[in-house]
């Protein structure tokens, strides 16, 4: 969660709670480093990319969900869970606006919570051996057989990585989830606790032509982004033609060759586009 106050022209200021990842984190972290707005609070540590990570992660920042500190270290990226504070709450609830991104399909679930891809492949799954990654790589709606739990607990054992009661239970209860269209929907209007202030859903640009760019699950995805916001009543704001007019090389990462980040020239435009949208009155 990220909370920025951004100046009007003639004087004042729109707060915004922004919840996602880099791609809006950086780009609106460098207009407060310059002196464009100003940055009451932000979770460096936490990324969000679907909208049940959304919703948990507004109802921690609101005071209404707990993390229990054996799970912090992946569910906040944080050793404990005091992350919380009476600040947070109060810059939350004094939000006019709220960005948040939608830009991939499945979540793990784990008991009550949410964790993202990667959070466990970085925090989890790497260094702790094959058995962990195959572990991993077969996730699915249905919890891992014993055999598998059992073979995982050896390898974290072998690879000096702790097998604990929390190691065990994340390998037996863990699940990965991928919402249908009916959930996809009900996800993103749970997002809106107050309809009374803007929202705005933001879903992964699509991809000029090149590598990747006939994924047509990222573009099954956007296209349930666009739907569910309308549904919701919410507004969407897409980069695409921003990265179409500067072109695939100057945009993204590694002239062009990353397909989910920037390229550092390209984040001051970017940081732009997200000022006028927040700041601006709401899509037609």
């Amino acid at each position: 969660m990220m909370i920025i106050d951004l100046p009007l022209d003639g004087g004042g200021a729109v707060r915004a709670g922004v919840i996602g990842s880099c791609r809006v984190y950086v780009p609106l972290g460098a207009l407060a480093r310059r002196g464009a707005a100003t940055l009451r609070f932000h979770i460096k540590t936490v990324f969000s990319y679907t909208a049940a990570e959304a919703i948990q992660e507004l109802a921690y920042s609101r005071g209404q969900l707990a993390v229990p500190d054996r799970l912090a270290p992946l569910v906040l990226n944080s050793p404990n869970a005091d992350r919380l504070t009476d600040e947070l709450v109060t810059l939350v609830e004094t939000c006019q606006v709220f960005l948040v991104e939608i830009s991939a399909w499945d979540y793990f679930v784990c008991g009550d919570l949410c964790f993202n891809y990667p959070s466990l492949a970085n925090r989890f799954v790497r260094g702790a051996g094959p058995a962990v990654l195959a572990w991993f790589r077969q996730l699915s709606v249905n919890p891992s057989p014993p055999a598998l739990v059992a073979a995982a607990l050896d390898s974290l054992r072998a690879n000096g990585k702790t097998a604990d009661a929390v190691a065990e239970e994340l390998l037996t209860s863990m699940v990965r989830l991928r919402p249908d269209a009916e959930t996809f929907d009900r996800q993103v209007a749970r997002t809106i606790f107050d309809p009374d202030r803007r929202w705005i859903f933001h879903p992964l640009f699509a991809l000029p032509e090149g590598p990747q760019s006939g994924d047509k699950s990222r573009e099954a995805l956007r296209t349930h982004v666009a739907g569910a916001a309308a549904r919701a009543g919410a507004e969407l704001f897409d980069l695409s033609p921003l990265v179409a007019q500067a072109g695939r090389a100057a945009a993204l990462e590694g002239g062009g060759i990353d397909a989910f980040h920037f390229a550092p020239a390209f984040l001051p435009t970017v940081g732009q586009a997200l000022r006028d949208l927040l700041v601006g009155a709401p899509a037609a």
